[in-house]
């Protein structure tokens, strides 16, 4: 009887030991994975997995998020190690490797090798920890280094928002994850053969304001600027133009001639995708000189009648929002070295916060500057979809408007109007411009209609303008009088990846619901979960034994 007993107990003990080291087998050699999830969130989108499958050379990729955090970022930490498991799966190419900056012995010098291989991308971020009645302070390094011989890429883990609280950004970062570590792998693997163009000639934002973002568009394109050459005919000018899949016109500031809105229009007829950014004011922060007040005045570039058959209107007006950025402000009467500043909120830099388009989804509010207004206007097979908007408490001034810093001091009651559009996604068969009209110049090129295509528009052109301190340029959405970072690179990067390359786009629309722990039961019963979530299950594999035995003896009465 004892030894059957015995003998009962090492049969099951085997059995189960042997069932788990079979699960681990295969889970280790096997590709295959079983998502359970109701969204499928752990299933690698099969754009994803094509990008993996191409890999031909070792990918090393660091991950620095990794020691003794908050319970948050400890979430964040395992699913970064699943997803790079996942990608390890299905190409051993992908090498990973958490490091724990904090805890190095040489912690200062890693600290400055990263900084600079990243192109000073990666920052450590400062948290305070409450533990057992005592706060302690620590620094947390939320990114991946991706590394191919002499490439790098640097991933953002953890997607910060203004307003938001600190589990709602570790649900967005989550949400992320498979788009962030593909886009890095794209970027060091191939470049695109697109090309895209910055217009030039027409007072447009000058090379060191769009030397960020066209720093960051080398990445993946080429990128060159194109100005109308008057030596040239139309049709070689547009026969120029047209070598590019991507037109960006950034902030032109002076009208522009019927013959060269024509060039342009044709580049939309006969293909060509266009990303407008322009403001329909002149207004500018530099106009402002202490308790001087300036006045904004309409400005007429002499798209308007093209814009109409386009399918969209960018209204003469200011848009006014108390969900707005913050400026930087002198309290003293004069300047001096002892001079104090404060940070107001100025409601003519509205900030746009995401939406759930794939352009927009999950990024950080976009600031905009003395933006106006953009309307839809009936056009036929064009669809127009909402990317930028302003919040609901907005008012809106028609031109001209004057504006001083004591608009900062305003009557909240009367901003009731309703939201207000800054950025259009347009898709379909546009009208030319010129259709129906007398043509400026004779061509051959001449098109009454466009087959399908895309555009997008926004009322501002400062959207993709970097600042700069000295000679050193501040990457694009990072304000270097506040400090604040908004979503500004994110939202063109992504435009312009919508426009040319779709194959991530769909990555962005994940969603994950986090579920978080109570901090107060944490800090309150810390030894009673610490306990159960080791005994628990002990426990319950003890119970199912114990079944196990008592319907064997019942069964074979023993």
């Amino acid at each position: 009887m004892v030894k059957n007993k015995r003998r009962d107990i090492i049969r099951l003990f085997v059995f189960i030991t042997t069932l788990v080291l079979i699960n681990i087998t295969f889970m280790s050699v096997s590709k295959i994975r079983i998502d359970f999830t109701k969204d499928k969130f752990y299933t690698i989108r099969n754009e994803s997995k094509e990008i993996i499958d191409n890999i031909t050379e070792d990918i090393y990729c660091e991950v620095y998020l990794t020691g003794d955090f908050p319970s948050g970022f400890k979430k964040l930490e395992k699913e970064v190690l699943y997803l790079l498991q996942e990608l390890n799966m299905l190409n051993h190419r992908i090498k990973y490797s958490f490091v724990d900056v904090d805890n190095l012995s040489n912690k200062d010098y890693y600290i400055n090798h990263i900084h600079n291989i990243s192109e000073k991308k990666i920052t450590p971020l400062q948290i305070r920890e409450k533990k057992k009645n005592e706060y302690k302070t620590k620094l947390i390094f939320p990114y991946a280094l991706l590394k191919l011989k002499d490439k790098y890429a640097t991933i953002s883990l953890l997607k910060t928002s203004v307003g938001n609280s600190l589990e709602s950004q570790i649900n967005s970062s989550i949400e992320n994850l498979e788009y962030s570590f593909i886009n890095g792998v794209k970027k060091i693997t191939k470049k695109s053969d697109k090309k895209i163009a910055f217009l030039k000639g027409y007072g447009q934002l000058e090379d060191w304001q769009i030397e960020d973002i066209t720093h960051e568009l080398k990445k993946r394109y080429e990128v060159d600027s194109f100005r109308v050459d008057k030596d040239l005919s139309f049709d070689k000018n547009l026969e120029l133009l047209l070598k590019n899949d991507l037109l960006i016109i950034a902030k032109p500031t002076v009208f522009i001639s019927r013959s060269d809105i024509y060039l342009i229009d044709l580049y939309t007829m006969n293909g060509g995708k266009v990303i407008w950014a322009l403001n329909s004011t002149k207004a500018d922060m530099s106009d402002i000189h202490g308790d001087k007040k300036f006045t904004a005045i309409p400005l007429d570039l002499g798209l308007d009648e093209i814009f109409f058959k386009y399918g969209f209107r960018i209204n003469k007006d200011l848009v006014r929002d108390l969900q707005c950025a913050y400026i930087k402000v002198s309290t003293d009467k004069y300047l001096g070295s002892n001079t104090k500043y404060q940070n107001i909120p100025w409601e003519y830099f509205p900030l746009s916060m995401s939406s759930d388009h794939d352009i927009v989804y999950n990024i950080e509010g976009v600031k905009l500057q003395f933006a106006s207004s953009v309307d839809t206007i009936l056009a036929e097979g064009v669809k127009k979809e909402i990317l930028l908007q302003s919040s609901n408490y907005t008012k809106v001034s028609s031109m001209p408007v004057n504006i001083s810093l004591h608009d900062s001091k305003r009557d909240e009651s009367k901003y009731n109007d309703e939201k207000k559009t800054f950025g259009l996604l347009l898709s379909g068969n546009f009208s030319s411009g010129f259709k129906n009209r007398v043509k400026p110049i004779k061509t051959l090129h001449h098109r009454d209609s466009s087959d399908h295509n895309e555009m997008i528009v926004f009322s501002d052109g400062n959207i993709l303008a970097n600042q700069r301190v000295k000679d050193t340029t501040i990457p694009l959405g990072i304000d270097k009088w506040t400090g604040h970072r908004y979503g500004n690179k994110e939202l063109i990067l992504n435009s312009v990846d919508f426009l040319l390359d779709k194959s991530l786009i769909g990555l962005r629309n994940k969603k994950f619901i986090l579920r978080t722990l109570s901090k107060q039961k944490l800090l309150n019963e810390d030894y009673f979960w610490k306990i159960k979530s080791i005994f628990y299950p002990l426990f319950s594999i003890s119970v199912v034994a114990a079944l196990f035995l008592y319907m064997r003896r019942r069964i074979y009465a023993i």
